[in-house]
């Protein structure tokens, strides 16, 4: 039992400290070198942050509307989705 044990209890501190201090650490110091720091760009009202630029961008074309096939409870609504998104694809080209 101790030959299974030591070295699970080994590799389980190894990992930690791979996973929570080594590898947060290097994503970081990538972070540091983008521009703001890795911070973000912010969005400014009136001089005043209120957001981040990226956060809650809109997407209303019609190409990022699609349906997923676990969502149609039947095969005649799996039908009818299948001819909207055909449809949409032909109006979109």
């Amino acid at each position: 039992m101790k030959q299974n044990i030591l070295p699970a209890i080994k590799l389980s501190i190894l990992l930690l400290v791979v996973f929570a201090v080594i590898y947060p650490l290097i994503i970081w110091v990538a972070a540091q070198a983008t521009p703001n720091n890795g911070k973000g760009e912010v969005a400014r009202v009136n001089g005043k942050v209120v957001s981040y630029a990226n956060e809650g961008q809109n997407f209303t074309d019609a190409k990022y509307f699609w349906s997923r096939p676990s969502a149609v409870a039947t095969m005649q609504q799996a039908a009818e989705v299948v001819i909207r998104v055909l449809i949409i694809l032909i109006i979109c080209r």
